[in-house]
């Protein structure tokens, strides 16, 4: 029981580092929508943000 837990523990902490990156650092992401409405036109076209 004891290893059930820790796996499901490592998972979900796993899927809260990963959305946490998604909302952080992707330009598709717009937390303030009156100062930066649209932060991806502020990628030059030779920018690479996916991996």
């Amino acid at each position: 029981l004891i290893p059930l837990i820790g796996f499901i523990g490592v998972g979900l902490g796993s899927a809260v580092l990963y959305l946490l990156r998604l909302a952080l650092y992707s330009p598709d992401v717009s937390w303030d929508r009156k100062n930066n409405p649209e932060p991806w036109n502020k990628l030059s076209p030779t920018d690479q943000y996916k991996v």
